[in-house]
């Protein structure tokens, strides 16, 4: 559904501003929030380890479970190469987190929680939010336009941050999102 599909990355934008105000703002440190979310894994172990398993035992063994299984129809065998393409540059640019704050201060010539965070948000709203649009779509027929854009938007990012723009820069990480 779509929420499941935009869902972790609307999770991931409200951590992120987060992560990046608390300790811009002076209410937590670094290292609280460290331990804040720490405990918050905790808890949701807790949870996981007490509700009912849904999934019926005994159907599988072990061994069989944990050897991956894909199966794909040959009319779509093209449109999965396709996507695969396309899935590699996205997962490549989930990196893009770890070095928002490098890229925040090299672009504002500044740095900071809240300006690493705000860099970025860009990327992963517009993802979110395209997320629960383009389900209305043929994917068929959008995903070489899809494909294009993203190429076009990381060629521009690039360049936007080797030239110094950083409103370009912004706008072309959220059309990488997008």
């Amino acid at each position: 559904t779509a929420l499941t599909a935009a869902g972790p990355n609307i999770g991931l934008s409200l951590g992120t501003l987060l992560a990046g105000l608390l300790p811009q703002l002076g209410l937590l440190s670094v290292e609280g929030l460290f331990h804040a979310y720490m405990a918050l894994l905790a808890a949701a172990a807790v949870l996981c380890a007490l509700s009912t398993e849904t999934m019926a035992f005994a159907t599988e063994s072990l061994a069989a479970v944990l050897i991956p299984k894909v199966a794909m129809p040959k009319r779509l065998m093209r449109l999965f190469f396709i996507a695969a393409c396309g899935f590699v540059g996205t997962w490549g640019l989930g990196f893009f987190q770890g070095f928002s704050a490098r890229l925040a201060g090299m672009v504002f010539e500044g740095s900071g929680p809240l300006l690493a965070g705000l860099v970025y948000l860009c990327l992963i709203i517009p993802n979110a939010t395209m997320g629960l649009c383009i389900g209305r779509f043929n994917p068929t027929k959008v995903l070489p336009a899809i494909i294009t854009l993203f190429f076009a938007a990381v060629v521009c990012a690039f360049g936007a941050l080797h030239f110094g723009h950083p409103m370009l820069f912004l706008a072309a990480v959220a059309l990488t999102g997008a």
